[in-house]
């Protein structure tokens, strides 16, 4: 009887649970992720480089033309004349408001004084003169208006200004510079006697 009770009280050894593996369905969810985050990343990175590259190959930008004396210009130009008093209409494609400024252009010299303290065109080349010169909005664009070039150097520096006789003021003396958000446009010119305008067209463009 004792041989019986002992066996009795024996506990059965368990043994500890199965690990289960990944099943085929969850194996395959996780590839279908993968898959997909993959494909988005793909997207995303052709779509910015078709953005930022591709697009810029096949779609123009905006331009802007200019027509000075039956002449377009398209891309920069130099050897130009303009008058005090033109009328500068200013067409784009773009969707931006252009703006106009005037610098003195570089590679030409001649000297002058301001005051009593000597000068060359030199020490004022790439420096901005929009505002020595008489530009005024018109229903087409802009006017441009000037005196002497003395007047212009007195405006610039606040006093009176004498150029040498022996100055050659022949030949691109400013740069017109139209901008149109990221489109741009230099004119060098020179300055003369009051003349019939300066017209600045783009076919089938918004004009400002």
């Amino acid at each position: 009887m004792a041989n019986r009770s002992k066996q009795g009280t024996r506990r059965r050894a368990t043994r500890p649970p199965k690990k289960q593996g990944l099943s085929a369905k969850k194996i395959c969810r996780i590839i279908l992720a993968v898959l997909l985050a993959a494909v988005l990343v793909t997207a995303v990175t052709l779509g910015v480089i078709y953005r930022d590259t591709i697009r810029g190959w096949f779609t123009p930008g905006p331009t802007v033309a200019v027509t000075v004396e039956d002449t377009v210009y398209v891309e920069d130009a130099e050897g130009i004349v303009i008058y005090s008093g033109n009328e500068l209409t200013i067409s784009t494609t773009s969707a931006e408001a252009p703006t106009v400024e005037i610098r003195a252009a570089k590679g030409k010299n001649f000297f002058y004084t301001v005051g009593s303290e000597p000068y060359q065109w030199a020490d004022v080349a790439g420096e901005d003169f929009t505002q020595d010169f008489g530009i005024a909005k018109t229903e087409k664009g802009y006017t441009i208006n000037y005196g002497t070039l003395e007047e212009i150097l007195m405006r610039h520096h606040g006093m009176a200004c004498q150029i040498a006789e022996n100055a050659d003021l022949t030949g691109d003396l400013f740069e017109l510079s139209i901008v149109c958000g990221k489109t741009e446009l230099h004119l060098a010119f020179g300055i003369g006697l009051p003349a019939d305008g300066v017209l600045f067209v783009t076919p089938n463009a918004i004009i400002f």
